[in-house]
């Protein structure tokens, strides 16, 4: 979340870009095109796409398993985080680099006040559908009887919906955190709401409520599922070894695409944490992020850690799903000929979860 520090800064922030000065003002220029514009532009442009094809993919095999549904309510999400924070990552610096100081200005105050607390917003959706996943796979893995209960459309139906109200309503006082003022001179200034000057909001509700819910509980129980499922999974393949079945590899694939999503998760979620512990020990916080401070080239690196475990998707399928890429040709060469439908990990889990 935004803070008070962020939002000083803004009001009285020159350009990224076109103020630097300096020996170090082209390194840090081009740090910004490299990290902020181009690869923030590539993540979202690639993983926008790769959603798209992964969800196509998906629905033209009509693949329902629970656990395929959830993860397209996922990509879904994905891609709306992708377009949020794409905007604030990488469009404000190419602003800058056309010289336009008021629209640069205007853009960043508009991301503090209302870009980042819906992005936060779609990121804990994010956060509850990933754990969702991990669950479902979990219980299939350790409890396979109670699978068909926990699992079943109405759960994973009613799970999206909670996820989705809960979120809303738990960012709903950030949204309404700060405002924004129109200048004579056309530039914008923020400022807070009378309410986020409170200790309990600033503390409790902004900190230690926040990274409880949205990142501590959240990873102590991926990593805890995600252990368990290895341990599982390396189980299975010793009782199995040559002896596996087409529908044996079947639930491998899909127990080995869940950990991965969950470990890239953790990772990328984790820099966001690590950034408010950081803002705790640099203050203020406006001055560590400039040029030649020791937390400039940290700067994008939360923001570029979202955009990564967002457009991710598309890759993780393809190393763990079989015959994925074959599908995804088939897809993009609109090819009417009936095609054998090799994406194995997905279609054989839809057959085992209807026998259970």
């Amino acid at each position: 979340m935004e803070t008070t520090h962020e939002m000083t800064a803004a009001n009285t922030e020159a350009p990224a870009l076109m103020s630097l000065k300096g020996n170090d003002s082209l390194l840090c220029a081009w740090y910004h095109i490299t990290i902020r514009i181009i690869l923030g532009g590539l993540l979202v442009i690639f993983g926008l796409f790769g959603n798209l094809l992964t969800i196509l993919v998906i629905r033209r095999k009509r693949i329902k398993s629970r656990s395929m549904q959830m993860l397209l309510y996922l990509m879904v999400a994905d891609s709306c985080l992708l377009c949020i924070y794409g905007t604030m990552t990488f469009i404000r610096p190419v602003i800058d680099l056309f010289g336009l100081s008021v629209a640069s200005h205007n853009l960043k105050l508009i991301g503090i006040a209302y870009l980042s607390p819906v992005g936060n917003t779609v990121n804990q959706v994010i956060v509850f559908f990933t754990v969702s996943i991990t669950w479902q796979r979990y219980v299939s893995v350790h409890t396979p009887h109670k699978a068909k209960a926990y699992t079943s459309a109405g759960v994973c139906r009613a799970v999206a919906f909670i996820s989705i109200l809960f979120s809303i309503l738990f960012n709903l006082p950030s949204i309404f955190q700060f405002r924004l003022h129109l200048t004579f001179n056309g530039r914008l200034r923020i400022s807070e709401a009378n309410f986020a000057h409170s200790g309990m909001y600033t503390i409790l509700y902004n900190s230690v409520l926040f990274y409880i819910i949205t990142y501590i509980l959240p990873v102590a129980a991926l990593i805890f599922m995600a252990i368990s499922l290895t341990k599982k999974l390396r189980e299975s393949k010793r009782q199995t070894g040559r002896t596996a079945t087409t529908l044996n590899n079947a639930k491998e694939d899909l127990t080995i695409l869940v950990i991965v999503v969950a470990c890239i998760f953790i990772v990328c979620q984790s820099f966001s944490p690590l950034r408010r512990v950081l803002m705790i020990y640099y203050v203020p916080i406006e001055v560590a992020v400039q040029c030649g401070q020791p937390l400039f080239f940290f700067g994008p690196v939360y923001l570029i850690s979202f955009l990564v475990n967002s457009a991710s998707n598309f890759i993780v399928f393809v190393c763990c799903a079989r015959g994925f890429k074959k599908n995804v040709r088939t897809l993009l060469c609109v090819h009417n000929e009936v095609q054998p439908i090799t994406l194995v990990a997905f279609t054989k889990t839809q057959q085992f979860n209807s026998q259970r």
